[in-house]
């Protein structure tokens, strides 16, 4: 949708080759993940949940991918040019290397987006938190452990309490409430939603063709 507005507010510009818009929307890798995740005991949560789910995503993701004391900065770390999460949640711009548009900042734009799916605070027992999560380019390559990461993040282990900060007690919401996955689906940009988990259990991607498709953005 970024590049889209782009391209129109660049009028006839914009599908040209001056600006490289067009060729950006041709070859733009996107896969929408839709999750629901469920609360099992009530839960007081922040006003605005995206920061709250990329908290408790982060954390998690980052227990996946770390092999070195997960309390170093990625900055300082010798791995960070082969580790998943540095690439995604940290997304370093090394010296002399960022593009004009970046310059000056320390980190590009994270590869993902959340989308929440509901505003809702108080939750009991057995309600639904539904968002969506939009991975972009380099990040569909870290589906695995992504995926990982999502299953777990709401769990004792990875959890965070009130808005963005990690904790150890895990949960999420000021209370560290447990939450478990029960839903994820793979949307494409056309058709309907592919369901990739149900009822505890992943879809074997071997038997199903079509969602091991969509899972390649």
């Amino acid at each position: 949708r970024v590049v889209d507005r782009a391209i129109q507010a660049h009028g006839g510009g914009g599908v040209g080759p001056d600006f490289g818009l067009a060729s950006m929307y041709a070859h733009l890798r996107t896969l929408r993940l839709r999750v629901t995740l469920q609360a099992q005991e009530p839960a007081h949560l922040p006003p605005f949940h995206g920061s709250m789910l990329r908290g408790a995503f982060g954390h998690a993701f980052r227990r996946s991918a770390c092999v070195v004391d997960p309390s170093q900065e990625c900055a300082r770390c010798r791995l960070r040019h082969d580790c998943a999460y540095a690439q995604v949640f940290e997304t370093p711009i090394e010296p002399g290397q960022a593009p004009r548009s970046l310059r000056g900042q320390v980190a590009a734009p994270h590869p993902y987006l959340f989308e929440v799916g509901s505003l809702a605070t108080e939750l009991r027992a057995g309600d639904a938190l539904p968002f969506d999560l939009v991975l972009v380019g380099r990040a569909i390559d870290s589906l695995s452990r992504i995926l990982w990461a999502i299953e777990r993040m709401g769990g004792p282990e990875h959890g965070v309490g009130g808005v963005g900060g990690v904790g150890g007690l895990g949960g999420l919401g000021a209370q560290r409430a447990r939450f478990a996955l029960t839903s994820l689906d793979v949307v494409p940009a056309r058709g309907a939603a592919l369901p990739l988990f149900r009822e505890s259990a992943w879809l074997d991607l071997a038997r199903d063709r079509t969602t091991a498709n969509a899972l390649r953005g």
